[in-house]
């Protein structure tokens, strides 16, 4: 039997937000309602780019994989409490979507909502990734645990800029 490099797409999670910041192609995941949407949102007001809201379609080119988005949602966000949003629109003075992005890195939005400060874990050295294997890339998989009060876009592009730090060949 021969070996179809695309049977590795099916590992990567078909719900989520698709951005690129500063150069870094990230899957932002979580359950329906986490804040994907708004803190993409929030990255694209400050230079990111919406490459696909809610269901990027993922393909193997290269050696890379690269996410885009139908081409009849491309430029689109949805929020809940505005509607769908046309991000060029929106956005007039930037290039504020892609039409498809390599992808890099996933991040999971996972609400913890019954610990107390004391429970809190605290993270002293860097965060741990999980590697995603599809053919020959990897793709790095961070669970961000969020709290009531955390800044949630703070965190993810915090999150990206350390990971971009950390593998600056991988991600140019």
């Amino acid at each position: 039997m021969q070996y179809d490099k695309n049977n590795d797409l099916l590992k990567l999670p078909r719900h989520g937000t698709l951005i690129q910041y500063e150069g870094v192609g990230v899957l932002l995941t979580g359950d329906s309602g986490v804040g994907k949407s708004e803190t993409a949102l929030s990255m694209i007001d400050q230079g990111g780019k919406l490459v696909c809201d809610d269901a990027p379609v993922f393909s193997y080119q290269h050696t890379k994989v690269v996410g885009k988005c139908d081409k009849h949602f491309a430029g689109l966000l949805h929020i809940r409490q505005l509607g769908i949003l046309n991000i060029a629109e929106c956005y007039p003075e930037q290039e504020a979507f892609l039409l498809e992005s390599e992808l890099h890195l996933i991040i999971h939005l996972q609400p913890v909502l019954s610990l107390s400060d004391s429970e809190v874990p605290v993270i002293y050295d860097r965060p741990l990734y999980e590697e995603i294997i599809v053919a020959d890339d990897v793709i790095y998989k961070l669970t961000l645990l969020l709290y009531e009060r955390n800044n949630i876009a703070l965190l993810v592009k915090t999150a990206i800029k350390q990971f971009k730090a950390n593998c600056e060949e991988r991600c140019n």
